[in-house]
């Protein structure tokens, strides 16, 4: 598991308790011995798959399927979106999708952009670079 590696755990801690920051020269030293260290990870089996790196990863993503008549909303988004959702924890998927409906996608974008805009420097949400690219699509069910 990634989040277990020292590198990654010594550049949560500086990042949380002030010491470091995003792009000091001890993050980025160790920013570069977790990339060597996800290099055995990284579209392999058993590892994790990234679809920017290699496109056959997509041979190996997680499917399932769901009766039409269940779903309301199908949000297919990126990690730099999905963070909002599983490490920011600012938005649940049923506010992401409510906003969608309401707002459209660009406003949880925003909302996303302005979480990452408050946090800088990584002390609340320790991040490997002060924020990612963002794609959210929303697809509403109608019967």
């Amino acid at each position: 598991m990634v989040g277990n590696r020292p590198a990654r755990l010594e550049q949560w801690e500086r990042l949380r308790s002030g010491a470091g920051r995003i792009g000091d020269q001890r993050h980025r030293e160790l920013m570069q011995e977790i990339m060597r260290g996800l290099a055995d990870a990284v579209n392999v089996p058993g590892g994790y798959w990234i679809a920017g790196s290699d496109p056959r990863a997509g041979q190996h993503a997680v499917v399932g399927d769901w009766p039409l008549d269940e779903l309301a909303d199908i949000l297919i988004a990126t990690d730099g979106v999905s963070v909002a959702v599983d490490k920011y924890e600012v938005l649940t998927w049923t506010q992401i999708a409510g906003l969608c409906r309401t707002e459209g996608p660009e406003a949880v974008l925003n909302l996303v952009e302005e979480a990452d805009a408050s946090d800088p420097f990584g002390r609340r949400w320790p991040w490997a670079k002060p924020s990612d690219d963002k794609a959210l699509v929303h697809l509403q069910v109608t019967a």
